[in-house]
């Protein structure tokens, strides 16, 4: 390949790297499988670009110590993951969603490794940053905040993805870098200002207490400005500290009564509601995340899964030095103590492109080697992964397309698909009911409740339906299985079930 042409090809990578990470932002206001496919697609072009650019080095990549603890750590990881979808979990079809969600993290992860240990993507980040910000700033000032709610998924994930950025560009240029110091510099300013229009307390509150660190000498005075902070925006947004207090201590309850393996990937929304009658303060916010993700993760994969989790990111950190890359992390892993950023694609996506850059930087990680397999192996795992996430993203997307067809043809498709999409069950059931269709309905209905055992609704509609063709006895074993999973509905229906 003749320099010209290396040249050419290299630019074309930046440029698919760089709508890569602007994409991944503000394609997830709604957080669908086309959103994934798309990236999955532009992934499998830079993945592909990469490997033809440097085919003999990844041939003669050996691995060494670092990264095969982290390689194993990560697979291992990915290996629970797979355990408890179908193993713990009890509602499949939303425990394979979540964990489509980090197959494409640890894809991207695998990726962007591989890019990573040839070259920088500082560039790409900086403009890629850059864009996102420009785009959303201006989308602020003609459309206000329902505009920007159209292309991301809401204020305060936003909020996490600004706090990432402030904190990567506020440690490039206290490290006096000259190479796109003006562009950062706009990064940075961009990302003080969002701070400030999305009032995220914990964004707001992140990014003072590291200019207190940053710039105060004394330990005891900065931990007492810092003590102060945290007490002044706990009374300036008190209603909201005690609702997410309410959730962390109900997201405990959950995670301790199923403390290894947890309740299963994305099922914490289905558990929760068991555990709303026994605590002295209703929260006055309905959500379906606990506002700390290390106790949400921990409630659906136990403390085996966030073990291992943890130990992967920080084995990394702890073996890197770049602050860059290494801040935004901690800050980020901090924000997280009181909210759900990384639930969310956008969030997670770049956290792991971080992860990465860090592993990349890490000395004695790897080195060249002839014939050596260790790279063939790396490159097995990144396209069987790949290969998954597509074949798995265009299913799901043909799902939801029949679902929001919103026919009831169109679910029984959805659910030819795959026999564990309880909604699409669900949807065909009240369908049947809407007809008169009372057996079939409970045929529907009983599919709804093998697929998804936790939706107390369905048990509502099951009792309803025996008590009319006059079975009293199942009527009222499964009234009682619904208040079992969901006491607050037997208010709800006090009137009817009287």
């Amino acid at each position: 390949m003749d320099i010209l042409s290396e040249k050419i090809i290299l630019k074309f990578e930046s440029v698919i790297i760089t709508i890569f990470l602007v994409l991944s932002v503000l394609m997830f206001s709604s957080i669908s499988p086309l959103s994934k496919l798309i990236l999955s697609f532009l992934l499998v072009i830079i993945f592909i670009t990469r490997i033809y650019l440097s085919k003999s080095f990844f041939l003669n990549l050996q691995v060494k110590k670092h990264l095969l603890i982290i390689f194993i750590t990560i697979l291992l990881f990915l290996f629970f993951l797979f355990f408890n979808t179908y193993f713990v979990s009890r509602i499949y079809f939303e425990s394979k969603t979540e964990l489509l969600n980090f197959c494409f993290y640890i894809t991207t992860f695998f990726v962007f490794y591989l890019i990573l240990i040839q070259k920088n993507i500082l560039r790409e980040l900086v403009i890629s940053f850059l864009f996102v910000e420009t785009f959303i700033f201006l989308a602020y000032i003609y459309g206000g905040e329902k505009l920007i709610n159209f292309f991301v998924y809401n204020q305060n994930i936003f909020a996490g993805y600004c706090l990432i950025l402030w904190l990567f560009s506020f440690f490039y240029l206290s490290e006096k870098k000259q190479e796109y110091k003006f562009f950062v510099s706009i990064v940075f300013i961009l990302s003080s200002i969002f701070l400030i229009l999305l009032k995220s307390f914990s964004a707001i509150f992140i990014s003072v207490a590291t200019l207190v660190f940053f710039f105060l000498k004394n330990k005891f005075i900065k931990s007492l400005i810092v003590v102060c902070l945290l007490l002044i925006f706990i009374v300036l947004n008190f209603n909201s500290f005690v609702d997410r207090t309410i959730w962390v201590v109900i997201g405990t309850k959950v995670w301790l009564q199923h403390f290894f393996f947890g309740v299963g990937l994305g099922n914490f929304k289905f558990y929760y509601p068991q555990f709303l009658t026994n605590i002295l303060i209703e929260p006055s916010i309905s959500t379906i995340f606990v506002h700390n993700y290390f106790i949400h993760l921990g409630s659906e994969i136990g403390v085996i899964g966030i073990f291992i989790f943890l130990f992967f990111v920080f084995y990394i950190l702890k073996n890197s030095k770049n602050k860059i890359f290494v801040y935004p992390i901690y800050g980020i892993i901090v924000q997280n103590f009181i909210d759900y950023i990384l639930y969310i694609p956008q969030n997670s996506i770049l956290f792991f492109v971080f992860i990465a850059s860090l592993t990349a930087e890490i000395k004695n990680t790897y080195s060249i080697k002839q014939r050596n397999k260790n790279g063939l192996l790396f490159i097995f795992c990144t396209v069987f992964l790949l290969s998954y996430c597509i074949i798995s993203f265009i299913k799901m997307e043909k799902i939801m397309l029949l679902t929001n067809s919103d026919q009831k043809n169109s679910f029984y498709k959805s659910v030819s698909l795959d026999k564990t999409y309880w909604f699409g069950w669900k949807q065909i059931a009240l369908s049947l009911v809407k007809e008169g269709k009372i057996e079939q309905a409970k045929e529907a209905f009983e599919n709804v409740v093998k697929t998804n055992p936790l939706d107390a609704e369905s048990y509502f509609y099951l009792a309803m339906i025996n008590f009319k063709l006059g079975n009293k006895t199942d009527g009222y074993k499964f009234l009682k299985q619904m208040l079992i999973i969901n006491p607050k509905m037997g208010n709800k229906y006090i009137k009817i079930l009287r």
